[in-house]
């Protein structure tokens, strides 16, 4: 856990304190100004929290072991039979897809069974 984090934990903690320290003190005496000023650092306090607690995208990366030797085959249009560039590849709705650079359209790379 970092220091920023630490930090936001003990600045909420004392937000929460303090504004529940105002809300009691307000049901003695001077409700009218100490009760909104308690309202506003309970929910600066969860406000904060709810910040600490997000959680940010992650990133995911996939790694391929393979057991023997690979061979690059080369790519061909199925219009014009042209060959094509790999990093030309995209991925859409999870299958992969390559445009055609000479004619233009696109089409889904199927990997031909073996045997």
């Amino acid at each position: 856990m970092s220091i920023k984090v630490v930090l936001g934990y003990l600045a909420s903690a004392f937000l929460i304190i303090l504004g529940l320290i105002f809300a009691w003190a307000a049901s003695i005496q001077a409700a009218s100004t100490r009760l909104p000023i308690a309202i506003l650092m309970i929910s600066l306090g969860i406000g904060i929290i709810y910040i600490l607690q997000r959680r940010q995208p992650s990133q995911v990366i996939q790694k391929i072991e393979v057991s023997g030797e690979l061979k690059a085959k080369v790519i061909q249009c199925p219009f014009c039979s042209a060959s094509l560039d790999p990093s030309l590849m995209n991925i859409v709705d999870g299958v992969p897809t390559i445009r055609c650079s000479y004619c233009g359209k696109q089409f889904q790379i199927v990997e031909e069974p073996k045997w």
